[in-house]
């Protein structure tokens, strides 16, 4: 479930309170610049979507997102169409893609003219990303960071995939080595650099940031880090994954 926080000042207001007196020594964010090889199951055209179509770049045996945007021209139609009318408000204003997967969200905002920072712990899905906008001359509207978000600079946090979610690659979490020892879990990849949510805002140039998080339950724990609200950015619209 997506909840979409419209106009959110109760929200900046309460974390500016909790939060009095945070900021400063931001670390700095690293482009991602060299990609893995993929093999795209296809590159499609995307559906129309608030009046602009984009190319995507689909996994084979991936039978969630990448089947749904192959069947259907999109993922999650109806809120990346509310994303795109929130830039259209702004239009000036930085996507910042927190768990982007194959860039669905990503590669639509470049459509239609925006500039995205996206953030995804598995490179993969950055390639997939990548390829998708070079085939549409888009990929000098984006950044791709390679980083896990989560409360904690220090955190090597490794991606896993529950056996029930096998087929679905969006459904990847991060996890510390201790859940995967004690749980038995077999860790996807290596561990990712982890960053803070300010380390992100305060490298992005634009003033005004649209922001998009499905990060499989390190929602909460990111928004709550020092200094979140306090990066002289604005951020009138954030769309997040709440999972209960």
């Amino acid at each position: 479930m997506i909840v979409i926080l419209i106009q959110p000042q109760r929200l900046i207001q309460y974390f500016e309170w909790a939060l009095e007196g945070s900021g400063g020594g931001y670390s700095k964010i690293r482009p991602m610049t060299e990609f893995p090889a993929v093999q795209p199951r296809s590159c499609i055209n995307s559906s129309r979507l608030h009046g602009v179509r984009a190319t995507v770049c689909v996994k084979p045996g991936d039978t969630a997102i990448s089947a749904t945007v192959l069947a259907t021209g999109a993922w999650e139609p109806e809120l990346v169409t509310n994303v795109l009318r929130a830039l259209a408000l702004y239009p000036e204003a930085t996507l910042v893609d927190i768990g982007c997967n194959i860039g669905m969200f990503t590669v639509m905002a470049a459509a239609l003219g925006h500039r995205v920072v996206a953030v995804d712990t598995m490179a993969d899905n950055l390639a997939y990303v990548h390829t998708s906008l070079a085939a549409d001359g888009r990929e000098g509207r984006v950044t791709l960071v390679h980083s896990s978000v989560s409360n904690d600079r220090q955190l090597k946090l490794y991606p896993v995939l529950d056996d029930f979610e096998a087929a679905n690659p969006g459904a990847t979490r991060l996890v510390t080595v201790d859940t995967v020892i004690y749980s038995k879990m077999k860790a996807l990849g290596p561990p990712t650099p982890s960053i803070l949510l300010p380390d992100l805002f305060s490298s992005v140039k634009s003033s005004t940031l649209i922001v998009k998080m499905d990060i499989e339950g390190w929602e909460c724990k990111a928004l709550l880090v020092p200094g979140v609200f306090h990066t002289g950015k604005f951020i009138p619209y954030i769309f997040m994954e709440w999972k209960f």
